[in-house]
């Protein structure tokens, strides 16, 4: 079937096209994957909790973003004027690819609900939204249609599905009971259940034609997890989504990854790109702290995104649930230009990377740790060093 592709997402296809022509294998990016700025955000406006949508936030929205994820609703009345001020811009209508609403418990032929092994219908524990199954023929029409439906009414140029991962089957505080695979008569897999979402986002895009993002990668670990790597969504979808960069989002601001879950990150950008793959990533530090631990832990994750990302994938930083994810910040300004090599190892428990513009540095160990520049640079705070010296898990990106 032919895909009818919007004028935003042609674009976007073709400058991944170019880039892909300067891959090489991993472990090593390529040094040249892009000839602009590496350092790409994206807002995940469907988490913003509060506040009201007007044609000057619209606008604004657009003007910081070039890929926009959100409710249909919330941009609708809007989206001329925001390709007026950005016509690059890609905006995905958020919805949940494997659960239905609270409210539709037998909204649906009973088939397509997961069940516990007593028969109960499994719901999710926070939201009390009822598990379907992502291989039911009846759920993935709904789910296709579903898309269909929203593109058209809301003039975005896309999907973006939630609750791909295995969350619902490996988390047991996440749904009320066990969920059962009416395949095998056994609970889900991990393998199975990624298998058949990756194949429900797959089907979606068929239909629509239109780009289909999926959240369901995590993290690094569980990208590579060595039986069922998140990373098996690509073969479904255009791009995935991985909300808990470094980090769960409301863990204690003192709760860091380990160095190999630290690498494991790193290297999930790498990988991607290799593929010719696109990652939407989000550092969430929805806990109480200081303004101050929270600066640190957003340049921990930017320059720990940057080490990694060949500038097909974004990053994205939420300070509190309550703030406008489609704010921006002054730090996501910065130009670094292309990277000049991959990210290596200093010997002394840190890491870099070299940009045309610029260089990152991160410390993902527990010792504090000195690192000599080679010349004069400006840290995000405005401040001329030719040294830095990095605590336990921080990082500094410098321009010069």
């Amino acid at each position: 079937m032919l895909r009818r592709r919007s004028t935003a997402w042609r674009r976007l296809s073709a400058a991944a096209a170019a880039i892909l022509l300067s891959l090489v294998s991993v472990p090593a990016p390529a040094t040249a994957a892009t000839s602009t700025n590496v350092l790409k955000t994206w807002a995940p406006k469907y988490m913003n909790r509060s506040g009201t949508m007007t044609a000057a936030i619209a606008v604004r929205d657009a003007s910081t973003f070039d890929l926009i994820v959100a409710k249909p609703k919330t941009y609708a009345p809007f989206v001329a004027d925001m390709r007026a001020a950005n016509p690059r811009l890609v905006l995905l209508a958020y919805f949940n690819g494997t659960f239905a609403g609270s409210s539709d418990g037998d909204a649906y032929p009973a088939t397509w609900y997961v069940r516990d092994p007593y028969g109960n219908q499994v719901k999710s524990v926070r939201w009390g939204n009822y598990m379907m199954n992502p291989a039911s023929t009846g759920w993935i029409g709904n789910r296709r249609e579903t898309c269909q439906d929203l593109v058209a009414s809301s003039g975005y140029d896309g999907c973006s599905l939630d609750v791909l991962g295995t969350t619902p089957v490996t988390s047991a505080d996440f749904v009320t009971g066990t969920p059962i695979n009416p395949a095998t008569g056994r609970p889900w897999t991990p393998a199975e259940w990624l298998t058949a979402t990756s194949g429900l986002a797959d089907a979606v895009r068929d239909l629509v034609g239109a780009p289909v993002y999926g959240n369901g990668i995590g993290d690094g670990p569980r990208y590579f997890d060595p039986v069922a790597p998140s990373s098996a969504l690509f073969t479904g979808v255009d791009g995935g989504m991985a909300e808990g960069f470094l980090r769960s989002g409301r863990a204690p601001l003192d709760v860091f990854p380990t160095l190999d879950e630290w690498k494991a990150n790193v290297d999930m950008l790498v990988d991607a790109g290799s593929r010719g793959r696109r990652l939407i990533v989000v550092t969430k530090s929805w806990n109480t702290g200081t303004s101050a631990q929270k600066n640190a832990l957003h340049k921990f994750a930017l320059a720990s995104f940057l080490l990694g990302n060949d500038g097909r994938s974004r990053f994205s930083f939420l300070y509190d649930e309550s703030l406008d994810p489609a704010a921006g910040h002054p730090w996501w300004k910065t130009r670094l230009g292309s990277p000049t090599g991959a990210y290596a190892a200093l010997g002394t428990g840190a890491y870099a990377r070299g940009f045309v513009n610029g260089k990152v540095v991160v410390n993902p160990s527990t010792n504090p740790v000195s690192v000599p520049l080679g010349g004069t640079f400006t840290t995000l705070d405005g401040q001329t060093v030719s040294t830095v010296t990095l605590a336990p898990h921080s990082g500094e990106v410098l321009t010069g």
